[in-house]
């Protein structure tokens, strides 16, 4: 679904995400919000965004962009699409741990087909594509990590802060948790 020179396209964009979202990082002005779902959510989070929903459009025309700041139900959502979540760990980028995150995965036929996370403090990128999972670090060379090829049931590991809707919704659309 992805070719070569569309993910090096698509990193480009993630990386230029990394400077929007770091020119928020440790403000003294955050312009920290709550959602909702009694989560916080920051301009960093809005700004990320917009600017990758903009971006993955450009990339994919017609395919969905579905982001945790504007998460619909999901059951509306069909097709192939993206599943963002532009800032994971608001939390932690509050407080200025460096714990936080870009993800991104492309879902075609109800599962995923290219999935990346993104470190915007180290600038490295990780991602799974063409069956195998790779590291592009800071200076852009790629390192790959393995190969993927497993076909058992998806396992997921969440950390203390991360039990709240829009994971239960994410984890629903991947088919890790039965709809309540």
């Amino acid at each position: 679904m992805l070719d070569f020179k569309s993910i090096e396209a698509l990193l480009q964009e993630v990386l230029y995400a990394h400077k929007l979202m770091m020119s928020h990082y440790k403000t003294p002005e955050l312009d920290i919000q709550v959602k909702a779902d009694d989560t916080p959510v920051t301009a960093a989070d809005i700004v990320v965004h917009d600017y990758l929903t903009a971006s993955l459009t450009k990339l994919t025309p017609g395919v969905r962009v579905v982001s945790e700041e504007d998460a619909p139900d999901p059951s509306e959502v069909k097709g192939d699409h993206w599943l963002v979540d532009p800032l994971d760990g608001t939390k932690g980028f509050i407080e200025g741990t460096g714990q936080f995150t870009i993800n991104l995965a492309l879902m075609h036929a109800g599962k995923p087909v290219f999935g990346l996370i993104s470190h915007p403090v180290t600038g490295e990128i990780y991602l799974t594509a063409k069956g195998g999972a790779y590291c592009v670090k800071q200076d852009g060379s790629w390192q790959q990590l393995g190969e993927v090829s497993y076909n058992g049931p998806l396992r997921v590991v969440m950390g203390p802060t991360r039990k709240n809707d829009s994971d239960m919704i994410l984890h629903q659309e991947l088919g890790l948790l039965a709809a309540s």
